[in-house]
């Protein structure tokens, strides 16, 4: 069956119809979709359709280079919304390599001859009917657990406190692009995503406090069995008194109060297994037409060749 693509640069009312035919997920709403799409900032979002009607909606950060699902690393499991046979890569472009971050899902990344340079990783977590103190000892973490314990008498910490999801994600974002250059432009997007699972009871920021004064934050998303830790921004001048390990070591106990089977902290950071074991999978992938594929591999060997021509005439004399 042919599949029609669109893109568009802002949501448009033409989207509307096409969205209410289309299957929620458990984390991404039609209404979720539709205000993260008209939240001002670079965007486009691709709409796929075929004779039977919309097969997937999907927006998308564009860069010089590529492509990537705006959703991927904000709603784990998610890149966009899909009809129930249909798929949700109907959506991506077919003139552009787009990069997709591929975590959290039912499945590994799909055989196609579309995916390429899949890159794997192992993700950590626990079940947290373990006590992990355990594991904490085989890898030295329970010594940094103690010492914050020591060090952070005194600090409280409080679940969605009022403006801490956004200052936590403006935090952690500000000390990336100033330490490290880093450029972050879903976060408008990212503050959209928390405020809207924060009123859904899916999204959680714990801040830890001294006094009146947020010094450490973390933030979780509910998926499936599992709450997700997603980011975190501790205060550089409470280093001493670790309160980033302070406050992890907390999550744990209010995660298993909140009667959530499994802690998934993620993967990339090796220091994430003093926390926890291997849990699961995670990949990311570059997915384009094999066409474009062709067409970028033919121009890479042109600039080689004419890289090594040059080269060898200039060394003549």
């Amino acid at each position: 069956m042919t599949v029609r693509r669109t893109f568009f640069d802002a949501w448009s009312p033409a989207l509307d119809l096409d969205v209410a035919r289309l299957p929620e997920t458990e984390l991404c709403t039609r209404e979720l979709l539709r205000e993260i799409c008209a939240t001002p900032g670079p965007k486009r979002i691709g709409v796929a359709r075929d004779a039977d009607g919309p097969v997937a909606i999907v927006p998308f950060l564009v860069g010089s280079r590529r492509w990537e699902p705006l959703l991927q690393w904000i709603l784990p499991g998610t890149l966009g919304l899909a009809r129930g046979d249909g798929d949700v890569f109907a959506a991506f472009p077919r003139a552009a390599t787009s990069h997709v971050g591929w975590w959290r899902q039912s499945t590994p990344p799909p055989a196609s001859p579309f995916v390429f340079n899949v890159k794997h990783d192992r993700a950590y977590g626990m079940a947290l009917a373990d006590d992990p103190v355990p594991h904490w000892k085989t890898t030295s973490q329970w010594q940094h657990v103690k010492a914050a314990r020591n060090r952070c008498v005194g600090f409280q910490m409080r679940v969605n406190a009022p403006g801490m999801a956004e200052w936590t994600i403006r935090s952690w974002e500000a000390h990336w692009r100033t330490t490290t250059d880093a450029h972050y432009p879903d976060l408008p997007y990212r503050v959209v995503g928390a405020l809207d699972l924060e009123r859904r009871g899916r999204h959680f920021t714990l801040t830890l406090h001294d006094g009146d004064k947020p010094v450490a934050g973390h933030t979780f998303v509910r998926h499936g069995d599992a709450v997700v830790w997603q980011l975190s921004h501790r205060d550089p001048d409470y280093d001493k008194q670790n309160v980033a390990t302070r406050l992890l070591d907390m999550a744990f106990d209010w995660a298993r109060d909140l009667g959530v089977p499994i802690m998934d902290l993620g993967a990339l950071h090796a220091y994430k297994a003093r926390w926890a074991p291997e849990l699961r999978d995670r990949y990311e992938f570059d997915y384009a037409h094999p066409a474009l594929r062709a067409l970028d591999a033919g121009a890479r060997r042109a600039r080689a060749i004419a890289g090594a021509l040059k080269r060898r005439l200039g060394g003549r004399r």
